[in-house]
């Protein structure tokens, strides 16, 4: 995630709250990660990454328009 300007700044249960540079795409950003987590193995149920974006605290995250 290094080359993308983007950091895991924490793991809690089935969430992943990650830092991304303010002067990347954001919706391309996502796009990747959603990605990255989803295609990664194969089960009989999928596996489905929503995201929620914030400025300013976890709390305040609203999915993306």
């Amino acid at each position: 995630l290094a080359e993308y300007n983007t950091r895991i700044l924490v793991t809690i249960h089935d969430e992943i709250i990650f830092e991304v540079h303010n002067s990347l795409d954001l919706k391309e950003t996502i796009a990747l990660l959603q990605s990255l987590m989803e295609d990664r193995v194969t089960f009989k149920v999928p596996i489905v990454a929503s995201a929620k974006v914030s400025a300013q605290s976890w709390g305040d995250a609203k999915a993306l328009q």
